[in-house]
Protein backbone atom coordinates (compact mmCIF):
# COMPACT_ATOMS: atom_id res chain seq x y z
CA UNK A 1 0.00 0.00 0.00
CA UNK A 2 1.52 3.50 -0.87
CA UNK A 3 -0.25 6.07 -2.68
CA UNK A 4 1.53 8.62 -5.16
CA UNK A 5 0.56 12.08 -3.65
CA UNK A 6 0.04 14.31 -1.24
CA UNK A 7 -2.75 16.02 -2.13
CA UNK A 8 -5.10 12.95 -2.24
CA UNK A 9 -5.03 13.14 1.68
CA UNK A 10 -7.96 15.26 2.26
CA UNK A 11 -9.48 14.02 -0.48
CA UNK A 12 -8.90 10.49 1.68
CA UNK A 13 -10.48 11.39 4.35
CA UNK A 14 -13.89 13.59 2.95
CA UNK A 15 -14.40 9.72 0.84
CA UNK A 16 -13.58 7.81 3.85
CA UNK A 17 -16.37 9.67 5.59
CA UNK A 18 -18.70 9.29 2.70
CA UNK A 19 -18.22 6.07 1.97
CA UNK A 20 -18.73 4.94 5.44
CA UNK A 21 -21.82 7.03 5.81
CA UNK A 22 -23.36 5.20 2.28
CA UNK A 23 -25.87 2.12 2.66
CA UNK A 24 -24.99 -0.91 0.57
CA UNK A 25 -26.84 -0.90 -2.08
CA UNK A 26 -28.17 -3.79 -5.41
CA UNK A 27 -27.55 -3.99 -8.68
CA UNK A 28 -29.28 -1.71 -10.67
CA UNK A 29 -31.91 -3.50 -12.98
CA UNK A 30 -32.46 -2.74 -16.67
CA UNK A 31 -35.02 -4.08 -18.88
CA UNK A 32 -32.34 -3.89 -21.97
CA UNK A 33 -31.75 -1.72 -24.39
CA UNK A 34 -33.87 -3.08 -27.67
CA UNK A 35 -36.33 -0.84 -27.78
CA UNK A 36 -34.83 2.28 -26.01
CA UNK A 37 -33.52 4.71 -28.38
CA UNK A 38 -31.76 6.73 -26.04
CA UNK A 39 -29.81 4.07 -24.40
CA UNK A 40 -28.54 2.34 -27.87
CA UNK A 41 -27.42 6.32 -28.79
CA UNK A 42 -24.84 5.87 -25.21
CA UNK A 43 -23.91 2.46 -26.50
CA UNK A 44 -20.33 1.94 -26.97
CA UNK A 45 -18.98 0.72 -31.17
CA UNK A 46 -16.76 -2.30 -31.37
CA UNK A 47 -14.08 0.43 -31.93
CA UNK A 48 -14.91 2.17 -28.41
CA UNK A 49 -15.04 -0.44 -26.50
CA UNK A 50 -11.66 -1.40 -27.87
CA UNK A 51 -10.02 1.54 -26.49
CA UNK A 52 -11.88 1.84 -23.13
CA UNK A 53 -10.84 -1.86 -22.43
CA UNK A 54 -6.78 -0.73 -23.07
CA UNK A 55 -7.00 2.49 -21.00
CA UNK A 56 -8.42 0.91 -18.26
CA UNK A 57 -6.21 -1.85 -18.38
CA UNK A 58 -3.14 -0.03 -16.13
CA UNK A 59 -6.14 1.10 -14.00
CA UNK A 60 -6.70 -2.78 -13.04
CA UNK A 61 -3.68 -3.45 -12.84
CA UNK A 62 -3.16 -0.62 -10.01
CA UNK A 63 -6.25 -0.92 -8.12
CA UNK A 64 -5.90 -4.90 -7.97
CA UNK A 65 -2.16 -5.25 -7.26
CA UNK A 66 -0.38 -5.35 -10.84
CA UNK A 67 -0.22 -8.87 -12.81
CA UNK A 68 0.32 -11.98 -10.68
CA UNK A 69 3.48 -13.37 -11.60
CA UNK A 70 3.34 -16.63 -12.05
CA UNK A 71 4.26 -18.05 -15.78
CA UNK A 72 2.92 -22.08 -15.06
CA UNK A 73 -0.54 -21.09 -13.76
CA UNK A 74 -0.52 -18.19 -16.25
CA UNK A 75 0.13 -20.59 -19.36
CA UNK A 76 -1.94 -23.45 -18.09
CA UNK A 77 -5.26 -20.81 -17.65
CA UNK A 78 -4.50 -19.38 -21.07
CA UNK A 79 -4.82 -23.07 -22.78
CA UNK A 80 -8.11 -23.16 -20.72
CA UNK A 81 -9.12 -19.64 -22.00
CA UNK A 82 -7.80 -20.68 -25.60
CA UNK A 83 -10.13 -23.93 -25.29
CA UNK A 84 -13.12 -22.37 -23.90
CA UNK A 85 -12.82 -19.25 -26.74
CA UNK A 86 -12.67 -21.24 -29.25
CA UNK A 87 -16.11 -22.80 -28.35
CA UNK A 88 -18.00 -19.94 -27.11
CA UNK A 89 -20.62 -17.86 -28.47
CA UNK A 90 -18.20 -15.41 -30.27
CA UNK A 91 -15.16 -18.16 -31.23
CA UNK A 92 -13.49 -15.10 -33.11
CA UNK A 93 -13.32 -12.61 -30.17
CA UNK A 94 -9.60 -12.49 -29.35
CA UNK A 95 -9.87 -13.27 -25.39
CA UNK A 96 -7.20 -12.15 -23.04
CA UNK A 97 -6.54 -13.15 -19.66
CA UNK A 98 -4.83 -11.54 -16.55
CA UNK A 99 -4.13 -12.90 -13.18
CA UNK A 100 -4.60 -10.18 -10.77
CA UNK A 101 -2.37 -10.46 -7.65
CA UNK A 102 -5.01 -10.15 -5.24
CA UNK A 103 -6.43 -11.95 -2.14
CA UNK A 104 -9.83 -10.98 -3.45
CA UNK A 105 -12.19 -13.26 -4.80
CA UNK A 106 -13.36 -11.92 -7.70
CA UNK A 107 -13.46 -12.41 -11.35
CA UNK A 108 -14.83 -9.86 -14.42
CA UNK A 109 -14.92 -8.90 -17.89
CA UNK A 110 -14.04 -5.81 -20.18
CA UNK A 111 -14.94 -5.55 -23.58
CA UNK A 112 -13.03 -6.66 -26.49
CA UNK A 113 -12.26 -10.00 -24.57
CA UNK A 114 -10.69 -8.83 -21.57
CA UNK A 115 -11.16 -11.19 -18.78
CA UNK A 116 -9.42 -10.80 -14.87
CA UNK A 117 -9.20 -13.47 -12.52
CA UNK A 118 -7.39 -12.95 -9.19
CA UNK A 119 -5.73 -15.31 -6.91
CA UNK A 120 -7.53 -15.20 -4.37
CA UNK A 121 -10.52 -16.64 -6.72
CA UNK A 122 -7.63 -19.30 -7.96
CA UNK A 123 -7.16 -20.23 -3.96
CA UNK A 124 -10.94 -20.86 -3.46
CA UNK A 125 -11.72 -22.87 -6.14
CA UNK A 126 -11.80 -26.62 -5.96
CA UNK A 127 -11.35 -27.95 -9.48
CA UNK A 128 -10.72 -27.16 -13.49
CA UNK A 129 -14.66 -27.38 -13.86
CA UNK A 130 -15.27 -24.57 -11.63
CA UNK A 131 -12.33 -22.03 -12.77
CA UNK A 132 -14.04 -22.97 -16.44
CA UNK A 133 -17.42 -22.22 -15.43
CA UNK A 134 -16.41 -18.74 -13.80
CA UNK A 135 -14.27 -17.76 -17.51
CA UNK A 136 -17.34 -19.19 -19.56
CA UNK A 137 -19.49 -16.52 -17.50
CA UNK A 138 -17.47 -14.22 -18.11
CA UNK A 139 -17.09 -14.95 -21.64
CA UNK A 140 -21.17 -14.69 -21.69
CA UNK A 141 -20.41 -11.04 -20.76
CA UNK A 142 -18.56 -10.23 -23.18
CA UNK A 143 -20.22 -11.87 -26.17
CA UNK A 144 -23.35 -10.09 -24.86
CA UNK A 145 -22.08 -6.64 -25.14
CA UNK A 146 -23.02 -6.47 -21.51
CA UNK A 147 -20.31 -3.73 -20.59
CA UNK A 148 -21.82 -1.47 -23.06
CA UNK A 149 -24.95 -1.86 -22.36
CA UNK A 150 -24.27 -0.87 -18.96
CA UNK A 151 -22.27 2.41 -20.13
CA UNK A 152 -25.05 3.62 -21.79
CA UNK A 153 -27.87 2.60 -18.75
CA UNK A 154 -24.75 4.45 -16.90
CA UNK A 155 -24.33 7.65 -19.29
CA UNK A 156 -28.02 8.13 -19.21
CA UNK A 157 -29.05 8.47 -15.58
CA UNK A 158 -25.59 10.06 -14.66
CA UNK A 159 -25.44 6.64 -12.26
CA UNK A 160 -22.58 7.76 -9.31
CA UNK A 161 -22.69 11.12 -9.82
CA UNK A 162 -24.17 12.16 -6.44
CA UNK A 163 -21.24 11.12 -4.11
CA UNK A 164 -18.68 13.12 -6.22
CA UNK A 165 -20.84 15.90 -6.62
CA UNK A 166 -20.83 15.84 -2.78
CA UNK A 167 -16.95 15.90 -2.81
CA UNK A 168 -17.15 18.38 -5.81
CA UNK A 169 -18.93 20.74 -3.44
CA UNK A 170 -16.53 19.99 -0.22
CA UNK A 171 -13.64 20.41 -2.29
CA UNK A 172 -14.70 23.71 -4.62
CA UNK A 173 -12.08 26.26 -4.65
CA UNK A 174 -9.47 23.88 -3.66
CA UNK A 175 -6.37 22.72 -4.89
CA UNK A 176 -8.18 19.38 -4.54
CA UNK A 177 -11.44 20.28 -6.50
CA UNK A 178 -10.15 19.44 -9.95
CA UNK A 179 -9.48 16.23 -9.08
CA UNK A 180 -12.85 15.20 -7.55
CA UNK A 181 -13.91 16.61 -11.06
CA UNK A 182 -11.87 14.03 -12.78
CA UNK A 183 -12.98 11.69 -11.06
CA UNK A 184 -16.62 12.56 -11.59
CA UNK A 185 -15.48 12.15 -15.45
CA UNK A 186 -13.92 8.52 -14.76
CA UNK A 187 -17.10 7.56 -13.42
CA UNK A 188 -18.91 8.32 -16.62
CA UNK A 189 -16.75 6.17 -18.49
CA UNK A 190 -14.82 3.48 -18.81
CA UNK A 191 -13.77 2.61 -14.65
CA UNK A 192 -17.37 2.53 -14.50
CA UNK A 193 -17.37 -0.92 -16.28
CA UNK A 194 -15.59 -3.10 -13.76
CA UNK A 195 -16.84 -1.36 -10.35
CA UNK A 196 -20.98 -1.57 -11.27
CA UNK A 197 -23.03 -4.72 -11.22
CA UNK A 198 -24.74 -6.52 -13.82
CA UNK A 199 -28.77 -6.71 -13.86
CA UNK A 200 -29.68 -10.02 -12.90
CA UNK A 201 -30.94 -10.74 -17.18
CA UNK A 202 -27.84 -10.05 -17.59
CA UNK A 203 -26.35 -12.79 -15.09
CA UNK A 204 -28.94 -15.02 -16.10
CA UNK A 205 -28.00 -14.69 -19.83
CA UNK A 206 -24.21 -14.50 -18.79
CA UNK A 207 -24.92 -18.32 -16.95
CA UNK A 208 -26.81 -19.21 -19.98
CA UNK A 209 -23.92 -18.51 -22.33
CA UNK A 210 -21.18 -20.24 -20.46
CA UNK A 211 -23.34 -23.66 -19.08
CA UNK A 212 -23.80 -23.38 -23.18
CA UNK A 213 -20.22 -23.15 -23.23
CA UNK A 214 -19.49 -25.41 -20.78
CA UNK A 215 -22.00 -28.43 -22.34
CA UNK A 216 -19.94 -28.41 -25.27
CA UNK A 217 -16.29 -28.95 -23.57
CA UNK A 218 -16.09 -32.53 -21.00
CA UNK A 219 -17.27 -30.00 -17.85
CA UNK A 220 -19.35 -30.30 -15.35
CA UNK A 221 -22.13 -27.59 -16.10
CA UNK A 222 -23.23 -28.13 -12.51
CA UNK A 223 -19.50 -26.75 -10.88
CA UNK A 224 -20.96 -23.12 -11.72
CA UNK A 225 -23.63 -23.29 -8.58
CA UNK A 226 -20.71 -25.64 -6.67
CA UNK A 227 -18.40 -22.83 -7.31
CA UNK A 228 -21.10 -20.02 -6.38
CA UNK A 229 -22.03 -22.13 -3.01
CA UNK A 230 -18.09 -21.95 -1.88
CA UNK A 231 -17.88 -17.99 -2.46
CA UNK A 232 -21.35 -17.48 -0.26
CA UNK A 233 -19.62 -19.29 2.37
CA UNK A 234 -16.36 -17.35 1.91
CA UNK A 235 -18.01 -15.13 1.98
CA UNK A 236 -20.05 -15.69 5.37
CA UNK A 237 -16.54 -16.65 7.19
CA UNK A 238 -15.12 -12.99 6.07
CA UNK A 239 -18.17 -11.67 7.49
CA UNK A 240 -17.21 -13.98 10.86
CA UNK A 241 -13.76 -12.61 10.60
CA UNK A 242 -15.02 -8.97 10.79
CA UNK A 243 -17.45 -9.66 13.59
CA UNK A 244 -20.30 -7.80 11.35
CA UNK A 245 -23.36 -9.27 9.71
CA UNK A 246 -22.51 -9.18 6.54
CA UNK A 247 -19.63 -7.78 4.00
CA UNK A 248 -21.63 -5.80 1.60
CA UNK A 249 -18.76 -3.46 1.50
CA UNK A 250 -16.30 -5.38 0.33
CA UNK A 251 -15.10 -6.07 -3.39
CA UNK A 252 -15.97 -9.65 -4.19
CA UNK A 253 -17.83 -11.59 -6.61
CA UNK A 254 -20.81 -11.54 -4.92
CA UNK A 255 -20.97 -7.65 -4.96
CA UNK A 256 -20.09 -7.10 -8.59
CA UNK A 257 -22.27 -10.54 -9.77
CA UNK A 258 -25.43 -11.05 -8.16
CA UNK A 259 -26.36 -14.75 -8.89
CA UNK A 260 -27.99 -17.03 -6.84
CA UNK A 261 -27.57 -21.34 -7.39
CA UNK A 262 -31.39 -21.26 -8.49
CA UNK A 263 -30.55 -19.31 -11.34
CA UNK A 264 -27.66 -21.09 -12.38
CA UNK A 265 -29.18 -24.63 -11.84
CA UNK A 266 -31.91 -23.28 -14.38
CA UNK A 267 -29.47 -21.94 -16.68
CA UNK A 268 -28.52 -25.59 -16.80
CA UNK A 269 -32.06 -26.97 -16.88
CA UNK A 270 -32.63 -25.20 -19.82
CA UNK A 271 -29.56 -26.04 -21.91
CA UNK A 272 -30.16 -29.79 -21.81
CA UNK A 273 -27.28 -32.66 -20.96
CA UNK A 274 -23.98 -31.88 -22.26
CA UNK A 275 -22.51 -33.63 -25.70
CA UNK A 276 -19.94 -35.07 -23.34
CA UNK A 277 -19.12 -36.82 -20.46
CA UNK A 278 -18.83 -34.58 -17.40
CA UNK A 279 -15.69 -33.81 -15.05
CA UNK A 280 -14.52 -31.79 -12.75
CA UNK A 281 -10.56 -32.08 -12.97
CA UNK A 282 -9.60 -31.89 -9.83
CA UNK A 283 -6.48 -34.09 -9.54
CA UNK A 284 -5.40 -31.60 -12.75
CA UNK A 285 -6.23 -28.78 -10.74
CA UNK A 286 -5.28 -29.21 -7.19
CA UNK A 287 -1.84 -29.49 -7.63
CA UNK A 288 -1.25 -26.63 -9.40
CA UNK A 289 -1.98 -24.51 -6.43
CA UNK A 290 1.16 -25.67 -4.43
CA UNK A 291 2.96 -22.18 -3.50
CA UNK A 292 0.40 -20.08 -4.51
CA UNK A 293 0.69 -16.82 -2.52
CA UNK A 294 -2.13 -16.56 -0.29
CA UNK A 295 -3.78 -13.37 1.23
CA UNK A 296 -0.98 -10.37 1.63
CA UNK A 297 1.90 -9.71 -1.17
CA UNK A 298 5.17 -8.73 0.79
CA UNK A 299 4.92 -5.61 -1.81
CA UNK A 300 1.70 -4.67 0.31
CA UNK A 301 2.73 -5.59 3.57
CA UNK A 302 1.29 -7.71 6.22
CA UNK A 303 -1.66 -8.46 8.33
CA UNK A 304 -1.26 -10.46 11.32
CA UNK A 305 -4.50 -10.19 13.46
CA UNK A 306 -4.27 -6.65 15.10
CA UNK A 307 -0.86 -5.70 13.54
CA UNK A 308 0.78 -4.40 10.26
CA UNK A 309 3.97 -5.37 9.24
CA UNK A 310 5.80 -3.79 5.97
CA UNK A 311 8.85 -4.80 5.50
CA UNK A 312 9.85 -3.34 1.95
CA UNK A 313 8.97 -0.25 3.90
CA UNK A 314 9.88 -1.01 7.09
CA UNK A 315 7.38 -0.06 9.51
CA UNK A 316 5.53 -1.65 11.89
CA UNK A 317 1.56 -0.09 13.89
CA UNK A 318 -1.31 -1.61 15.83
CA UNK A 319 -4.86 -0.77 15.74
CA UNK A 320 -6.98 -1.65 18.86
CA UNK A 321 -8.38 -5.01 20.09
CA UNK A 322 -11.73 -5.75 18.35
CA UNK A 323 -10.58 -3.49 14.60
CA UNK A 324 -10.36 -5.93 11.79
CA UNK A 325 -7.61 -5.21 9.72
CA UNK A 326 -8.10 -4.97 5.79
CA UNK A 327 -4.75 -4.74 3.49
CA UNK A 328 -5.63 -2.88 0.12
CA UNK A 329 -2.97 -1.66 -2.37
CA UNK A 330 -3.10 2.22 -1.40
CA UNK A 331 -4.49 2.29 2.18
CA UNK A 332 -5.35 -0.30 5.52
CA UNK A 333 -8.54 -0.08 7.10
CA UNK A 334 -9.19 -0.86 10.40
CA UNK A 335 -12.79 -1.18 11.00
CA UNK A 336 -13.89 -1.46 14.68
CA UNK A 337 -17.08 -2.81 16.46
CA UNK A 338 -19.30 0.28 16.61
CA UNK A 339 -17.89 1.24 12.37
CA UNK A 340 -15.62 3.23 13.72
CA UNK A 341 -12.73 3.44 11.38
CA UNK A 342 -8.80 3.90 10.80
CA UNK A 343 -7.36 4.47 7.45
CA UNK A 344 -3.80 4.54 7.06
CA UNK A 345 -1.39 5.56 3.82
CA UNK A 346 1.69 6.50 2.86
CA UNK A 347 3.12 9.86 0.40
CA UNK A 348 6.03 10.71 -1.49
CA UNK A 349 8.09 12.83 1.33
CA UNK A 350 8.29 16.00 -0.82
CA UNK A 351 6.81 18.24 1.75
CA UNK A 352 9.88 19.89 3.51
CA UNK A 353 8.13 22.09 5.98
CA UNK A 354 6.61 21.16 9.64
CA UNK A 355 3.80 18.10 10.15
CA UNK A 356 1.50 20.83 11.34
CA UNK A 357 2.17 23.32 7.94
CA UNK A 358 2.25 19.20 6.45
CA UNK A 359 -1.70 18.64 8.00
CA UNK A 360 -2.91 22.46 7.52
CA UNK A 361 -1.79 22.51 3.81
CA UNK A 362 -3.37 19.12 2.57
CA UNK A 363 -6.97 20.35 3.88
CA UNK A 364 -7.07 23.97 3.82
CA UNK A 365 -9.96 25.43 2.56
CA UNK A 366 -12.22 22.49 2.93
CA UNK A 367 -16.02 23.00 4.36
CA UNK A 368 -14.60 20.85 7.48
CA UNK A 369 -11.95 23.14 9.44
CA UNK A 370 -8.96 21.72 11.42
CA UNK A 371 -8.64 22.58 14.94
CA UNK A 372 -6.57 21.23 17.93
CA UNK A 373 -3.65 21.45 15.40
CA UNK A 374 -0.51 20.58 17.62
CA UNK A 375 2.90 18.73 16.69
CA UNK A 376 4.28 15.23 18.92
CA UNK A 377 6.45 13.20 18.56
CA UNK A 378 6.53 9.31 17.46
CA UNK A 379 9.47 7.23 18.35
CA UNK A 380 11.61 9.50 17.30
CA UNK A 381 9.80 10.96 14.14
CA UNK A 382 8.16 14.11 13.95
CA UNK A 383 4.59 13.97 13.58
CA UNK A 384 1.34 15.82 13.53
CA UNK A 385 -2.26 15.74 14.57
CA UNK A 386 -5.46 17.81 14.44
CA UNK A 387 -9.42 17.05 14.80
CA UNK A 388 -12.21 18.09 12.02
CA UNK A 389 -15.55 17.63 11.75
CA UNK A 390 -17.31 16.28 8.66
CA UNK A 391 -20.71 16.42 7.39
CA UNK A 392 -22.38 13.69 5.39
CA UNK A 393 -25.34 13.34 3.14
CA UNK A 394 -27.72 12.49 5.49
CA UNK A 395 -27.14 15.54 7.63
CA UNK A 396 -25.32 13.50 10.59
CA UNK A 397 -21.56 14.30 11.35
CA UNK A 398 -18.03 12.33 11.75
CA UNK A 399 -15.82 13.34 13.67
CA UNK A 400 -12.03 12.59 12.04
CA UNK A 401 -8.72 12.75 13.93
CA UNK A 402 -5.83 13.18 11.44
CA UNK A 403 -2.25 12.27 12.15
CA UNK A 404 0.96 12.87 9.99
CA UNK A 405 4.14 10.99 10.80
CA UNK A 406 7.63 11.67 8.95
CA UNK A 407 9.13 8.62 8.20
CA UNK A 408 12.29 7.76 6.29
CA UNK A 409 11.41 7.56 3.09
CA UNK A 410 7.63 8.54 3.32
CA UNK A 411 5.19 10.73 5.29
CA UNK A 412 2.68 8.20 6.86
CA UNK A 413 -0.83 9.49 7.75
CA UNK A 414 -3.52 8.10 9.78
CA UNK A 415 -7.31 8.78 9.77
CA UNK A 416 -9.77 7.77 13.22
CA UNK A 417 -13.07 7.95 11.86
CA UNK A 418 -15.67 7.83 14.46
CA UNK A 419 -19.15 9.44 15.53
CA UNK A 420 -19.34 12.32 17.80
CA UNK A 421 -20.56 10.29 20.79
CA UNK A 422 -17.79 7.72 20.41
CA UNK A 423 -15.45 10.24 20.05
CA UNK A 424 -14.00 10.20 23.49
CA UNK A 425 -14.49 6.58 24.00
CA UNK A 426 -11.77 5.65 21.07
CA UNK A 427 -9.11 8.55 21.55
CA UNK A 428 -6.75 6.44 24.17
CA UNK A 429 -6.97 3.66 21.89
CA UNK A 430 -6.55 5.86 18.77
CA UNK A 431 -3.46 7.25 20.28
CA UNK A 432 -1.59 3.99 21.15
CA UNK A 433 -2.23 3.36 17.58
CA UNK A 434 -0.72 6.19 16.33
CA UNK A 435 2.32 5.69 19.50
CA UNK A 436 2.71 2.12 18.27
CA UNK A 437 4.09 3.47 14.47
CA UNK A 438 8.11 2.28 14.36
CA UNK A 439 10.59 1.07 12.35
CA UNK A 440 11.21 -2.44 12.10
CA UNK A 441 14.16 -4.20 12.55
CA UNK A 442 15.94 -5.93 10.71
CA UNK A 443 15.75 -9.71 12.60
CA UNK A 444 11.78 -8.54 12.36
CA UNK A 445 12.14 -7.96 8.21
CA UNK A 446 13.99 -11.22 8.25
CA UNK A 447 11.58 -13.33 10.07
CA UNK A 448 8.68 -12.04 8.22
CA UNK A 449 7.47 -14.51 5.26
CA UNK A 450 4.29 -14.03 3.20
CA UNK A 451 1.59 -16.92 3.46
CA UNK A 452 1.12 -19.15 0.54
CA UNK A 453 -0.98 -22.57 -0.60
CA UNK A 454 0.66 -26.09 0.43
CA UNK A 455 -0.73 -29.20 -1.01
CA UNK A 456 -1.04 -32.34 0.94
CA UNK A 457 -2.20 -35.55 0.98
CA UNK A 458 -3.85 -37.00 3.40
CA UNK A 459 -2.63 -39.55 5.28
CA UNK A 460 -4.37 -42.25 7.65
CA UNK A 461 -5.15 -40.10 11.12
CA UNK A 462 -4.87 -36.59 9.34
CA UNK A 463 -8.54 -35.01 10.67
CA UNK A 464 -10.10 -31.93 9.67
CA UNK A 465 -8.89 -30.72 13.51
CA UNK A 466 -5.34 -31.86 13.29
CA UNK A 467 -4.58 -30.19 9.61
CA UNK A 468 -6.81 -26.94 10.53
CA UNK A 469 -4.46 -26.33 13.65
CA UNK A 470 -1.24 -25.82 11.04
CA UNK A 471 -3.26 -22.81 10.02
CA UNK A 472 -1.60 -19.17 10.72
CA UNK A 473 -4.27 -17.48 12.55
CA UNK A 474 -4.92 -16.62 16.03
CA UNK A 475 -8.76 -18.09 15.83
CA UNK A 476 -11.30 -19.93 12.99
CA UNK A 477 -8.22 -22.40 11.78
CA UNK A 478 -11.30 -24.95 11.77
CA UNK A 479 -13.38 -22.31 10.04
CA UNK A 480 -10.63 -21.37 7.45
CA UNK A 481 -9.93 -24.95 6.47
CA UNK A 482 -13.72 -26.12 5.44
CA UNK A 483 -14.41 -22.91 3.62
CA UNK A 484 -10.82 -23.14 1.65
CA UNK A 485 -11.36 -26.82 1.16
CA UNK A 486 -15.25 -26.80 0.28
CA UNK A 487 -16.09 -28.99 2.86
CA UNK A 488 -19.30 -28.35 4.71
CA UNK A 489 -21.31 -29.52 8.41
CA UNK A 490 -19.81 -30.34 11.40
CA UNK A 491 -19.01 -33.89 10.73
CA UNK A 492 -16.53 -33.35 7.49
CA UNK A 493 -14.31 -36.03 7.50
CA UNK A 494 -10.97 -36.80 5.13
CA UNK A 495 -10.10 -39.47 3.23
CA UNK A 496 -6.44 -40.68 2.45
CA UNK A 497 -5.18 -40.24 -0.36
CA UNK A 498 -7.79 -37.04 -0.67
CA UNK A 499 -5.66 -33.44 -1.47
CA UNK A 500 -6.36 -30.89 0.32
CA UNK A 501 -5.13 -26.77 0.56
CA UNK A 502 -3.17 -25.78 3.16
CA UNK A 503 -1.90 -21.94 4.68
CA UNK A 504 1.89 -22.09 5.92
CA UNK A 505 4.37 -19.54 5.50
CA UNK A 506 6.45 -19.47 2.35
CA UNK A 507 9.11 -21.66 1.72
Amino acid sequence: MLTSSLRQFALLAVAAVLTISAAPGGAQQSNGTGNNRLLRMFELSPEQEKKIAEDEHPKILEQFGGEYQNPAIKQYLDGMVSYLGKLSDQPSVQYRLTVLNSPVVNAFALPAGRIYITRGLLALADNEAEVAGVLAHEMGHVTSRHASQRYARTSASNLGVGVLGVLGQVLQGTELGGLAGTLGQVAQTGAVLYVQGYSRDQEYEADSLGVKTLNKTNYDPSAMASFLGKLQAYTSLQAQIMGQADTSNQVNLLATHPRTVDRIQRAIQQAGAPSKQRVLGREQYIPRLEGLLYEDDPEQGYVRGTKFYHPKMRFFFEVPAGFNLINGTTEVTAVGPGQEVIQFDGGAQNFSGAMTDYLASSWKNTQAPLRNLERFSVNGMEAATAMATVAQQDGSRKDVRLVAIRGDNAIYRFLFITSPESTQKFADAFRRTAQSFRRLTDAEIAALKPLAIRVHQVQSGDTVDSLSASFPYDRLKRERFMVLNGLSGPNATLKPGQMVKLVQEQR
